[in-house]
């Protein structure tokens, strides 16, 4: 799941799911145990969506995507700037190939028309770096 929607803060993840029309691929509700990492409850609740299934070397494509899946969804994602404990964020995963140890520099381009949505949805944008093994 490269491109990510994640919805971040203290809710009910329930009410948030009958707005949207999408369903999240993993749902972590405040209080409940994580029971894949350190066993401790969740701090907050968090629902993430899938956005773009392409591949992380895909990068125009995850745009383009992301740019599709706000629109589709706008009206419902729009509802949500209603619900100020939430954190709304798209989480843009690229592929990094390390070609040597003296250069490593990524240059990102964001399309107007995804600021936009982003900013008229309040979502702030994540870029997260993997290093895949080649």
């Amino acid at each position: 799941m490269p491109t990510v929607l994640k919805l971040i803060g203290d809710y009910n993840a329930d009410i948030v799911l009958r707005v949207l029309n999408v369903k999240p691929y993993e749902i972590n509700r405040k209080g409940e145990i994580n029971k894949r990492k350190d066993k401790k409850p969740y701090e907050s609740t968090t629902c993430k969506f899938d956005v773009s299934e392409l591949g992380f070397d895909k990068i125009e494509e995850q745009i383009e995507d992301a740019i599709d899946f706000l629109s589709k969804n706008y009206v419902e994602l729009k509802e949500l700037t209603k619900m100020k404990s939430i954190k709304r964020c798209i989480d843009l995963g690229i592929d990094s190939e390390f070609r040597n140890e003296n250069n490593l520099s990524i240059q990102l381009s964001i399309p107007p028309k995804l600021m936009k949505l982003m900013g008229d949805l309040e979502m702030e944008l994540i870029v997260t770096q993997y290093w895949l093994d080649r």
